[in-house]
């Protein structure tokens, strides 16, 4: 039996994705040193994944990605890093969603705290399955652009992509974490 996504849903997953991608290009990255950024734009994916759990906000974060490429906003070195960093990399935020039932029963019951713990852990999780593949293609074709040796350019790659990811796992921790704090309607869904 097929199992289709409500009207709703698809909605959100577009409206998210869009937003991602307008948030990408009008807030500019903070970049504490070079070759790491931290960013704020996989806030809406966030928040679907706790509405809406992995699969609409891994669509989302794909839609994202093909927004970037289509308009020109990708770096492309290589189809199978473009495909890597911006399907892959960016469907994988959705990975926190596999909190989304925890996340709902806990800020539904009013415990606002446990719930924001367990808000930053998805967050951080999304985050470094984001970076996760970023590092791959760091490793994979950045490295050889950059012309390093093979274990110079593992440990740029790790270290770059790793800070990029837990540093903006956090940033978006925090702003969501205020969000939700503030109005949890974030994260409250209407159709199951």
């Amino acid at each position: 039996m097929e199992k289709r996504l409500p009207l709703q849903v698809l909605l959100e997953i577009a409206l998210m994705a869009a937003l991602a991608f307008v948030i990408d290009l009008l807030i500019p990255s903070i970049k504490p040193m070079p070759s790491v950024y931290l960013n704020f734009s996989m806030i809406p994916i966030f928040i679907l994944a706790f509405r809406r759990g992995v699969i609409p906000s891994a669509i989302a974060g794909m839609i994202w990605g093909l927004l970037q490429i289509i308009t020109g906003e990708a770096w492309i070195l290589h189809p199978i890093q473009t495909i890597m960093e911006y399907i892959i990399a960016l469907a994988f935020i959705g990975v926190a969603g596999i909190f989304k039932n925890q996340i709902q029963t806990h800020f539904q019951s009013g415990h606002k705290n446990s719930g924001l713990i367990i808000v930053t852990v998805a967050i951080i999780v999304g985050s470094l399955s984001r970076y996760f593949w970023h590092f791959l293609a760091g490793f994979f074709f950045w490295v050889e652009l950059y012309e390093m040796p093979v274990e110079e350019g593992l440990w740029f790659s790790l270290w770059t992509n790793g800070l990029s990811g837990i540093g903006s796992g956090i940033l978006c921790a925090v702003i969501v974490g205020f969000l939700f704090v503030t109005s949890t309607q974030f994260i409250k869904q209407s159709i199951s």
